[in-house]
């Protein structure tokens, strides 16, 4: 869902276990660039499960994306 003056995107993560299933959700901060934001701490070889949420003008905020898998190198 299209946020009206997005001013910041919020970044989550899990990763994903034996079986398929996600961990716990951590946060990776917001980020004013949405098309550069750099997540620390992750674990080589592991895949992740991402997702994202906008912050607007006023107050409003976007649902949570749908996850998006992706190995971390």
């Amino acid at each position: 869902m299209a946020v009206r003056g997005t001013r910041n995107c919020e970044i989550r993560f899990a990763a994903i276990g034996a079986g398929g299933a996600p961990g716990p959700w951590q946060n990776g901060g917001l980020h004013s660039n949405s098309r550069s934001m750099l997540l620390n701490h992750l674990t080589p070889g592991t895949m992740y499960l991402i997702q994202v949420c906008a912050h607007g003008g006023g107050g409003s905020v976007s649902g949570w994306s749908d996850g998006v898998q992706h190995m971390s190198m």
